[in-house]
């Protein structure tokens, strides 16, 4: 496709300085597929993200008890019917894990926190 026509008429409108758009070659994709795939493995080596996917992955459905949920409600600043729709878990270590729920990570407002109560903080852990 030409793209000169549109060139002009964003140089009338919005200026000259949009450049011109080609498309990566199969061979620069590949490298590009490659690349990518590597820095994913190289930072999935690193302590800290080590510490994180160990956490992550031993947690457990979870009740909370009217204290924990007061405190929690009170570090996240929410309300107790917003609360309610919070899929909730607990770590080894007893953090508290507050997910929002499954259709919101299709929205791309999803949100997951884990609360330490001991110390009455919150830790954004992963949005969308």
């Amino acid at each position: 496709m030409d793209f000169s026509i549109l060139q002009k008429i964003a140089s009338k409108t919005i200026g000259y300085d949009i450049t011109p758009i080609k498309p990566m070659s199969k061979e620069e994709t590949e490298k590009w597929i490659e690349d990518n795939e590597r820095a994913i493995l190289e930072r999935n080596k690193a302590p800290e993200m080590q510490a994180y996917l160990k956490k992550y992955g031993h947690q457990k459905p979870y009740v909370l008890t009217p204290e924990e949920r007061e405190i929690i409600k009170e570090v996240l600043n929410m309300s107790d019917e917003r609360l309610d729709q919070m899929e909730i878990g607990i770590h080894e270590d007893g953090d508290i894990n507050v997910r929002t729920p499954e259709l919101s990570w299709r929205t791309l407002c999803g949100r997951e926190w884990w609360v330490n109560l001991k110390e009455k903080k919150s830790r954004c852990v992963a949005l969308s």
